[in-house]
């Protein structure tokens, strides 16, 4: 038995108690660093954001990118609602539009790639889908 510091792929750290042979536990901690900790696991599942494809690790960091972007959008795009009543109905329009884009996006590859230039992906895309809605109308 042992204790040993793991730094999640999430970037959290935990103490854990290991057992068994040392062989056993080092693989233990490798497989255990490329997994998100149980709080962001339980907080992605909770969420209703699709699962995302790709390795374990592009998944964990995939994961991070798209829940700092949502966070700064809802952010945002709430500041807008409460401050500009007049721009609440467009803003939230948008927030709708962006969160179905997000919901569309499940290549952990396509997250990290994008990952600096996400405001005008996702712009492009609530604009195109925006249009698709207005032409339906």
């Amino acid at each position: 038995m042992a204790h040993y510091n793991i730094t999640y792929s999430c970037g959290h750290e935990e103490r854990i108690e290991l057992f068994g042979k040392v062989s056993g536990r080092e693989s233990r901690i490798e497989w255990l660093e490329t997994q998100m900790c149980r709080a962001c696991k339980a907080a992605q599942d909770s969420e209703g954001l699709p699962k995302l494809s790709g390795t374990e690790k592009q998944t964990a960091w995939a994961a991070r990118i798209r829940r700092t972007f949502l966070d700064q959008t809802e952010s945002q795009l709430g500041h807008v609602i409460l401050t500009n009543p007049q721009a609440a109905e467009a803003a939230n329009e948008l927030l709708n539009l962006v969160k179905d884009s997000i919901n569309e996006q499940t290549s952990a590859a396509w997250w990290i790639d994008n990952r600096d230039r996400l405001e005008p992906e996702f712009a492009k895309m609530a604009m195109a889908k925006r249009e698709v809605s207005k032409q339906a109308d």
